[in-house]
């Protein structure tokens, strides 16, 4: 027996180190196929059967999906370990004008992408230029040029965030990152409705244990 579950590579890899390791009793031969993509996209192979389940960020809004809460965290700046904004403990959008911001692809998700122009806009925050980045490590040479900083989700940060640069969170409210587990509202598959019992029971004990906790570079 199988099950196709996708993730997007920028949710922590915790959760998917998790719920690989997730054993069931009622199913000790389960075998979980993995898949990765963006979740705009994974929450489209969801919906048409493609998938099972998936690990994805801030899905869009579908009554035909089913989704559980795992995590919500800020967006994350990095930059040189010089630059200015190193001195503060989080950073906010209006902190940002005036710099040239990195950021991902609109492809990479699009209504995220859009949320945060809309924030600018409304806001009337203007960067110097912006550069954009299909996976993180891309962002690295972009930041050699003095100005620069990268906009991107803390496992993205966490994997750039060395070697001279460091990251801050951004505290906008509006702007937070929701990591949901989703399924088909209307599959009532016993062995997924097991692995999701069992991964989220796992995931609480950890909490507990205070395992989920990644150090930040600062």
């Amino acid at each position: 027996m199988s099950l196709n579950v996708g993730r997007t590579p920028y949710a922590d890899p915790f959760f998917t180190s998790t719920i690989l390791a997730t054993r069931l009793p009622l199913f000790p031969r389960l075998r979980l196929n993995l898949s990765s993509g963006f979740s705009c996209d994974l929450a489209h192979e969801v919906l048409i059967g493609e998938l099972d389940l998936a690990l994805v960020i801030e899905p869009p809004d579908s009554g035909l999906l089913t989704g559980l809460k795992i995590d919500e965290s800020p967006f994350y700046v990095v930059m040189s370990e010089d630059d200015g904004l190193a001195n503060y403990p989080s950073i906010t959008l209006d902190q940002l004008a005036g710099k040239r911001w990195i950021l991902f692809q609109r492809q990479n998700h699009p209504p995220l992408y859009d949320l945060i122009q809309k924030l600018t806009d409304e806001l009337r925050i203007i960067p110097s230029g912006i550069q954009h980045f299909m996976i993180p490590e891309e962002a690295i040479p972009l930041l050699n040029e003095p100005g620069g900083v990268v906009i991107v989700g803390k496992s993205g940060a966490l994997r750039i965030a060395r070697a001279g640069l460091t990251m801050r969170p951004l505290d906008e409210v509006k702007l937070m990152m929701t990591t949901l587990l989703i399924s088909r509202a209307d599959n009532g598959s016993q062995v997924i409705s097991e692995l999701v019992r069992n991964f989220m029971r796992r995931m609480n004990h950890l909490k507990d244990d205070d395992q989920m906790s990644l150090p930040i570079p600062v």
